[in-house]
């Protein structure tokens, strides 16, 4: 499994493979206020704008489980809003930092994948 940052101007691919929980990846420095941007975590796809015709993209929408406060997907993601930041954890991919709310975040999923 591997994570990717897309950013409209350039894609800067990250290979994740060897991450743990012990990892951080903090993306304040790379995502930028008004920045589209795209971040793939294993089967789960994360982004701050809509994908046009997902569907075709081989995406359908991942939806969250609440559990205790802390959201969930797949019994694998965890997702843990902050104030203007997002963090995700996964014990494989390590723990990645967002710079942008929760609620203007959109999660996607890749059909048919097992994580």
């Amino acid at each position: 499994m591997s994570m990717q940052i897309a950013l409209e101007k350039s894609l800067n691919k990250i290979d994740f493979l060897t991450s743990s929980v012990y990892e951080k990846h903090d993306l304040s420095n790379r995502v930028k206020r008004g920045d589209r941007f795209m971040v793939r975590q294993g089967d789960l796809v994360i982004c701050n704008y809509t994908i046009e015709n997902y569907r075709k993209r081989g995406l359908r929408r991942a939806y969250l489980e609440d559990k205790h406060g802390i959201l969930n997907f797949a019994n694998s993601h965890y997702i843990v809003p902050l104030n203007d930041r997002t963090v995700l954890i996964h014990n494989e991919h390590g723990m990645v930092i967002i710079p942008e709310k929760f609620e203007d975040l959109k999660f996607y999923t890749i059909n048919n994948a097992v994580d």
